[in-house]
């Protein structure tokens, strides 16, 4: 008797708990799913207008627009320009398998290369410029890495037409930290600003190179100065 009691005891606690699971199981599965921290868009005019309030003052990065298009230091570059300039950008990586991304609707936003899906631009009318951007940054970031694919952060920054959300900017580099780690590849960018290679260091970021552009052209404002002392930028990478 005792032995039936104890099976029959048994087997109703297994048909609980068997119950349970499926319960829990069935439940899950219409649960609505945690949504992604970081989405692919295809709005490019949200992104670009985004990028545009981000990186609009910056006289570092207008400069090397210049430079990249082929537009003269001299000549007027209007705001309108500098946005149509980053609508290109997005446009550019959303055709050629980049990544047009955005965080918090948009509060902030980034273009990243994914490993094997490198996008290069042409050369310039500058040499000098050709050789610090292209020559000796292709040299030595090949130096640390060989030929490992890697992850690019071509353009990361926060939408300044919007209020702050704290942590949007973080998330997407933590979304771009997790995928390199499971990828076991590193994450590459450039700091175009002291203050912006510190923030890359506090998420892990190491410096591999500085170097000067813009020297003789321009002081750290922009303006045209053949004694100026143009800009720095940081190599980094996060591996």
């Amino acid at each position: 008797f005792e032995l039936i009691l104890f099976f029959f005891l048994n087997k109703n606690t297994l048909i609980l708990q068997e119950s349970i699971f499926n319960f829990i199981s069935f439940k899950s599965s219409y649960m609505p799913k945690e949504p992604s921290p970081v989405n692919l868009t295809n709005d490019i005019i949200t992104i670009a207008d985004a990028l545009h309030s981000a990186f609009n003052k910056s006289a570092s990065f207008s400069y090397f627009l210049k430079k990249v298009f082929n537009i003269g230091l001299a000549e007027n570059f209007s705001s309108h320009r500098n946005k149509a300039i980053m609508y290109y950008y997005a446009s550019m990586y959303s055709d050629l398998g980049g990544e047009v991304v955005e965080c918090d609707d948009f509060n902030a936003v980034a273009l990243v290369c994914p490993p094997g899906s490198h996008i290069d631009f042409s050369e310039t009318k500058d040499t000098r410029f050709n050789k610090i951007w292209y020559e000796d940054y292709d040299e030595t970031l090949e130096s640390f890495i060989g030929e490992t694919p890697f992850y690019y952060i071509c353009l990361v920054g926060r939408n300044f037409n919007q209020e702050k959300k704290k942590g949007s900017v973080t998330k997407i580099f933590k979304h771009y930290m997790k995928m390199a780690d499971l990828r076991k590849c590193p994450i590459v960018l450039e700091a175009i600003s002291d203050d912006s290679r510190q923030i890359y260091e506090h998420y892990g970021f190491k410096t591999l190179h500085s170097f000067k552009y813009g020297e003789n052209e321009v002081n750290e404002r922009g303006e045209l100065d053949s004694k100026g002392e143009g800009f720095t930028a940081y190599l980094m990478i996060y591996y």
